[in-house]
């Protein structure tokens, strides 16, 4: 996944940087994030899984909080 990739799956599942950085559990101000869709870091591939997951449906963001 490259970090347009990353960001375009975000807005379309109607996530900020920060509500995903929370909502996976890499910090509440979403600098982690923005260093993925920026290309500063890369992103590790479990952030692939989850959002491929969450794309085609397989998981929800309620499904994520619920394991809060």
């Amino acid at each position: 996944m490259t970090p347009k990739d990353l960001a375009n799956a975000l807005d379309r599942l109607g996530l900020t940087q920060v509500g995903f950085g929370r909502l996976i559990g890499y910090g509440s101000d979403g600098s982690i994030v923005r260093k993925w869709v920026s290309g500063r870091s890369p992103i590790p591939p479990l952030v692939t899984r989850v959002v491929c997951l969450l794309r085609a449906g397989k998981i929800t963001v309620a499904d994520l909080e619920a394991l809060e």
